[in-house]
């Protein structure tokens, strides 16, 4: 069953779903995550997976977030959340930091491939 909700404590539309015998899941709208220049740099730098053993250079350029990769065409971050992204090859991107804030590295996840972990070796600037 798929029923659209007016949220108690905000009044926003939800969306409820609930699978024949199974438990019910709400959705709820999110804004489009917008973040500044400075915000995008904190990201760039050089990052490695000792995986795969590559290199993937992070740029934040006119307001995008790219991966470069070794001769391959640039691929383009959007944000999810402040510290997640989407983008095509890489499905979803997520920036981890340690303990001040400074960001350590990143995980790629999508179909068939699971935290394949990539460790900042150089900031950018």
């Amino acid at each position: 069953m798929i029923e659209f909700v007016s949220a108690a404590s905000t009044g926003a539309r939800e969306l409820h779903f609930t699978p024949a015998g199974g438990k019910p899941r709400v959705f709820q709208r999110a804004d489009v995550l917008m973040l500044s220049s400075a915000e995008l740099q904190q990201f760039a730098g050089d990052y490695v997976s000792p995986e795969i053993q590559v290199t993937y250079t992070v740029v934040a350029r006119q307001g995008d977030l790219m991966v470069q990769r070794p001769g391959r065409a640039a691929i383009i971050l959007r944000p999810l959340l402040p510290d997640a992204f989407t983008g095509a090859v890489l499905g979803v991107v997520t920036f981890s930091r340690d303990a001040q804030g400074a960001i350590t590295g990143f995980a790629v996840n999508l179909t068939g491939v699971r935290g394949l972990r990539f460790d900042r070796v150089k900031q950018a600037g």
